[in-house]
């Protein structure tokens, strides 16, 4: 009589575990995308709600990790992005040594296939030489070089913030 009813009381508690399992399995999409930070699909933002807008630059930090810039009155550096993925940008340095504006494409198309929230994407960003509008002693382009045109940006966090991160300057953008 006790091997049955030990028996039984298994059995109970592993149908238990295992509807309780089923219901949790039907409950989920398999097909959908992770949520972010616990947060339900439904309250991922949107492109617009993450890019979008005029970031202007925060602080750089060099190989070391020690402060190297931040911004000043006699610098800005300043990106406007808008969700048709393209960019403009405005870099002045201390008495039009650099006084540039530019404009270009950013594409999020190798991260958005992976991730489906836009904190997670890179932003890979491509300024158009043609675009560069430069009038000071230095140009954008002697400042960045041939390869400097390309730019990868990201979110990361800096004390307690999500700022925009570019990777290839080591700067941090904040809107």
């Amino acid at each position: 009589m006790k091997k049955i009813f030990i028996t039984l009381l298994m059995v109970i508690v592993c149908t238990g575990l295992i509807s309780g399992c089923n219901g949790n399995e039907s409950n989920t999409d398999s097909g959908s995308a992770p949520s972010y930070k616990g947060e339900s699909t439904a309250s991922v933002p949107t492109l617009d709600q993450v890019i979008s807008g005029t970031w202007s630059l925060y602080a750089g930090y060099d190989q070391n990790g020690g402060l190297a810039y931040t911004s000043s009155d006699s610098a800005q550096y300043s990106f406007t992005f808008n969700a048709d993925n393209v960019f403009s940008g405005v870099y002045r340095q201390g008495d039009g040594y650099v006084d540039a504006t530019f404009s270009g494409t950013y594409d999020v198309s190798d991260s958005k296939a992976v991730y489906q929230n836009p904190y997670d994407w890179n932003y890979y960003a491509s300024i158009q030489k043609d675009s560069i509008a430069d009038s000071g002693e230095s140009t954008l382009l002697g400042k960045f070089g041939e390869q400097g045109l390309y730019m990868t940006f990201k979110f990361r966090e800096l004390e307690g913030e999500k700022l925009l991160y570019e990777e290839n300057q080591r700067l941090y953008f904040k809107r």
